[in-house]
């Protein structure tokens, strides 16, 4: 492969930073709420794309919330991850559905989505992402990294969702 190949075949979804995030994500969720940190403190000083290094402050202010036991957070987004990271899917759905701000926003349906698919709600949860995708088309990525989204990665019919 010449070196013209080779850099036409990178793409966004190859970037370390977005793997770590994902990896981070993926801590967070099993409860390692220290290596999460390091992993989402890294991406911030290290990382060169803004969306992905605000979502990373995002999640140190979900770990603080974890250590602490309580959620003292009032943006509501970061109170829909809590409920969401703790388990209390309904809650964070909920939150995530207020006032309709899934359906103008891409950050809220991709939450969304990604409620639903932990519900395996399949169906709704592909509406969700592709609004979400087509708000924010950087939530493309974000889905392809995501673990909550595992099993509609596998499914044929939607790799335009997850396309690299």
């Amino acid at each position: 492969m010449s070196e013209s190949q080779v850099e036409s075949t990178v793409s966004l979804y190859d970037d370390p930073m977005v793997e770590l995030y994902g990896k981070a994500l993926e801590q967070l969720g099993q409860g390692k709420i220290a290596a999460a940190r390091a992993d989402f403190e890294k991406v911030v000083a290290e990382s060169d794309l803004r969306e992905v290094v605000d979502r990373a402050r995002q999640m140190l202010l979900v770990c603080d919330s974890k250590e602490s036991g309580e959620l003292s957070v009032e943006d509501p987004y970061l109170a829909a991850v809590y409920h969401k990271n703790r388990g209390d899917l309904d809650s964070a759905l909920e939150l995530s559905r207020d006032g309709g701000r899934h359906l103008e926003n891409g950050t809220w349906a991709f939450l969304e989505a990604s409620i639903l698919a932990l519900q395996e709600q399949d169906e709704e949860a592909v509406e969700a992402l592709r609004r979400a995708v087509s708000l924010e088309p950087s939530s493309r990525v974000h889905a392809y990294h995501d673990p909550d989204f595992g099993g509609l990665r596998r499914r044929a019919e939607l790799d335009d969702l997850f396309e690299v």
